[in-house]
């Protein structure tokens, strides 16, 4: 073989090496691009909403007619808020090996879990479902309290989603040995047993398991628990409901 023709050759691998780390940085480039653009995006109208419910507090008194229109719009900014924190996280995190960017401090996990219910006290009423508790605390965990209320919510959320009309939802927390146990049971539409042990994988944004149920923010939800050193699994099947356990260590 003709020395131009290595020569040739090595060139166009060389050429080719290059192309193919350019298009790489710009993959990376639009990727974190995307995420700035679309926290913004998403903020923009977060903050609208958030100024119409600020309005609506100050025009609404506790202890007038419009009291409860003031419950729901303070409950309006607490949920703003929260969201507000985790856009403006989007572009600091990975899920990818359970690496997460977190704020710790001890924080009691019953306290949490009751907010994290109260988010969703008006949802489970519009579709009939008995949302309760059996909360014994204090539960005192060292934790990014903030996360720890994500992956609560994203169960929950599942949970009253996909439990029908007329049925009933149960957050339980307690404290055995070293560890805190949280559960959430529901009497929604299950999973087969196949599923029980897969369904906290990961998924792409959107995506659903063939049960209906977010596989995301399953995965989610894995992902702050396993940061946190703890477990999660689940319980259950078709036609009988599902029982989240999450497990974390007690401080």
């Amino acid at each position: 073989m003709a020395v131009d023709e290595i020569d040739g050759g090595e060139r166009r691998g060389r050429s080719a090496q290059l192309a193919a780390m350019n298009m790489a940085t710009r993959a990376e480039f639009n990727a974190a691009d995307f995420l700035a653009i679309a926290s913004q995006d998403l903020l923009t109208p977060l903050a609208s909403i958030s100024g119409v419910a600020s309005l609506i507090t100050r025009q609404s008194p506790a202890g007038t007619p419009h009291a409860e229109l003031r419950r729901l719009a303070e409950h309006i900014l607490e949920h703003t808020a929260r969201m507000e924190q985790f856009i403006r996280a989007l572009d600091c995190d990975t899920l990818d090996e359970g690496r997460l960017r977190l704020t710790t401090g001890e924080h009691d996990i019953a306290q949490i879990a009751n907010r994290a219910a109260d988010f969703f006290v008006p949802a489970a009423r519009a579709k009939a479902i008995g949302l309760s508790r059996d909360v014994s605390g204090p539960a005192r965990v060292r934790c990014d309290a903030a996360r720890i209320l994500q992956m609560l919510s994203n169960l929950i959320d599942n949970a009253v989603k996909f439990t029908p009309s007329g049925g009933a939802i149960k957050i339980r927390v307690c404290c055995q040995w070293s560890e805190c146990e949280i559960a959430i049971v529901d009497t929604g539409i299950g999973v087969p047993k196949s599923r029980l042990t897969t369904m906290f994988g990961p998924a792409r944004p959107g995506t659903f398991d063939e049960h209906g149920r977010r596989a995301l923010g399953l995965y989610v939800s894995r992902t702050i628990v396993e940061a946190h050193s703890g477990r999660i699994w689940a319980e259950g099947q078709p036609g009988s409901g599902v029982t989240l356990h999450i497990r974390l260590p007690l401080a």
